[in-house]
């Protein structure tokens, strides 16, 4: 998914004060969604303790969300790897049925072995500066890819397993799945509305 997403204001579908929730533009499915910092910065580790604090309820917000809306389970990956110069604070979130949930640590696992890319399965934790990517299922095990600089890492590795696993390998590239304007307005507009029985940015003052 292009950053680029996360500055058009259409995809928008809920507004806290220091992050806020985007579809993804050319998403692998229709509410595949984006959590997003409001303040430039680049990873989830440079956000403040309340806007940490945000992203993670708007993590609690979707895994409700989804088990209501198709009995899914979210992945989340956050890719805190520059292009182009470029980078903004993102974490992406891909709902997947449960029995491809079931299978996504291990899809995840075997993958990266297939590419020769060293997953760290003990420790998520990222120092500072550090570039990475890191992947968290539904029973909050994660995975962290750590990523020297200057190396070249296939952008599209999250969502390829994402797409394998839900059994559409036609949509991992993003640009061949984005949709019209106007499609795109209809499904926010729908995706608003399913999500505010779980929205706590709803409930704040």
């Amino acid at each position: 998914v292009s950053t680029q997403s996360t500055g058009e204001k259409h995809l928008i579908v809920s507004v806290a004060s220091e992050a806020y929730l985007a579809l993804a533009k050319g998403g692998l499915v229709d509410d595949h969604l984006l959590i997003v910092a409001v303040d430039h910065v680049g990873s989830y580790g440079e956000l403040s303790e309340s806007g940490r604090s945000q992203v993670d309820r708007y993590k609690a917000t979707l895994r409700a969300y989804y088990a209501a809306n198709g009995a899914r389970e979210p992945v989340f990956f956050e890719r805190n790897i520059p292009f182009r110069g470029m980078h903004h604070m993102h974490i992406q979130a891909v709902p997947l049925p449960a029995a491809a949930s079931a299978r996504a640590y291990d899809a995840f696992v075997a993958a990266a072995a297939a590419q020769q890319m060293p997953l760290d399965t003990a420790s998520a934790d990222a120092a500072d500066g550090e570039h990475y990517l890191r992947i968290e299922f539904i029973d909050e095990r994660k995975l962290m890819l750590r990523v020297a600089r200057g190396a070249r890492v296939d952008a599209q590795f999250s969502r390829r397993v994402c797409a394998n696993l839900l059994d559409a390998p036609d949509r991992v590239n993003w640009r061949e799945c984005v949709n019209s304007h106007d499609k795109d307005l209809k499904i926010a507009k729908a995706t608003r509305k399913a999500l505010q029985p779980f929205d706590w940015s709803l409930k704040e003052d």
